[in-house]
């Protein structure tokens, strides 16, 4: 079983988000993208803050500007990542941001 770091040495990468072959016949293209785009995003906030929990932050404007996604096919698409047990997910804070967590158990399963 692969540990959370080798995944995301093989599934991180800088300046694009990458849709991940591995995964085609499990996510629709909206949640790959914006599955990939979470996993850039998981592994900056590692890189950042060492004593984070493992839950991190986007915003709504934030998803559409790394993904180009509308904020209904976002919600669709975390929706369908939730479903899948990808992502753990919950909204709050002031101003409020959406949370999301992988589940790296789950995709481990699916590699």
């Amino acid at each position: 079983m692969k540990n959370k770091e080798e995944i995301k040495k093989i599934l991180y990468s800088r300046g694009y988000t990458t849709v991940f072959k591995a995964l085609n016949n499990v996510l629709e293209v909206n949640e790959a993208l914006l599955f990939g785009m979470l996993i850039s995003k998981d592994s900056y906030w590692d890189s950042r803050d060492n004593k984070r929990t493992d839950y991190f932050y986007d915003t709504i404007e934030g998803t559409k500007k790394d993904t180009g996604l509308s904020g209904f096919q976002s919600r669709k698409a975390i929706k369908g990542l939730m479903e899948k047990e990808l992502i753990f997910h919950y909204t709050g804070g002031i101003p409020r941001k959406r949370y999301f967590k992988i589940n790296y158990i789950k995709l481990n399963e699916l590699l």
